[in-house]
């Protein structure tokens, strides 16, 4: 009898410990192709400076524990992807201006919407997070940055935020 329980208290840690989810690391790099913008994130706080060091902007990220992906373009805009936890986020898509300014923001029930697919099915195909396929990439102009979800292909317009949707 006391090997069963003993081993239904090991099952139940060992299932305990595959939902876990791990912190980030403590400081994150992300920089821009050309590499005259890094982006630096240590949690929720994110810094943007230039490759001499100068700073061009701090701030505190509205994500819990911070966004599970992120990627600065060649003109210093910012676009966070998600939050670091696995989970239908209010912060899924944000775009920051070389200023720090936050100049779109969707969740992730505005990015369900715009895709035009199933719940479910998006869910289904995503690899990273609840929603995304693949992505963030910028595009070859740097005018764009693309993600790729439920079987179609978003796009965020860096020059107004405006985010559009093709097959």
């Amino acid at each position: 009898m006391r090997q069963a329980a003993s081993l239904i208290l090991a099952c139940a840690g060992f299932l305990a410990a595959q939902d876990r989810i791990d912190l980030p690391p403590a400081e994150r790099s992300f920089f821009s192709p050309s590499r005259r913008y890094t982006l630096t994130l240590k949690g929720a706080q994110a810094t943007l400076r230039t490759a001499v060091g100068k700073l061009v902007w701090q701030k505190i990220l509205p994500h819990e524990q911070g966004p599970r992906d992120a990627l600065v373009t060649n003109s210093g805009h910012t676009v966070l992807a998600d939050e670091w936890i696995n989970v239908a986020s209010p912060h899924a898509i944000t775009l920051i201006d070389r200023a720090g300014g936050a100049t779109a923001h969707f969740s992730a029930d505005d990015i369900f919407r715009t895709l035009g697919v199933e719940k479910k099915l998006v869910v289904a195909k995503a690899r990273h997070g609840v929603w995304i396929t693949d992505g963030p990439t910028i595009s070859p102009d740097g005018k764009a940055v693309t993600f790729h979800s439920g079987g179609r292909t978003l796009t965020l317009l860096l020059a107004d935020g405006h985010l559009a949707v093709s097959d």
